[in-house]
């Protein structure tokens, strides 16, 4: 009954606690937004991979020529090449960047 009468007690004080009503007529407040914007310059792992070695002809080595094969082994060392290139050009830009 003491603990009835306590709590009574503590909810009509607060109800009756007095204090500045807000003005629900009024404008809402402004929402406080914060954004932020992160940017970070980053490379797939694979830029960053050694080529192998070249290769290297063994002694006793011995390449047939024909018209047909030559074209296909010029066409082979010359997209090699360009592969070769352009990943260095990506090492390069990546460093250049900054990159991770």
């Amino acid at each position: 009954m003491i603990l009835l009468a306590a709590s009574f007690a503590t909810l009509n004080a607060c109800a009756t606690a007095s204090g500045p009503k807000p003005d629900l007529a009024g404008p809402a407040p402004d929402p406080l937004v914060e954004t932020r914007t992160v940017t970070r310059n980053v490379c797939p792992d694979e830029i960053y991979r050694e080529l192998p070695p070249a290769p290297v002809m063994g002694p006793g080595g011995e390449l047939v020529w024909n018209t047909e094969g030559g074209k296909y082994l010029d066409a082979k060392v010359a997209r090699g090449e360009a592969a070769e290139d352009a990943l260095r050009a990506a090492q390069a830009a990546c460093k250049e960047a900054g990159a991770e």
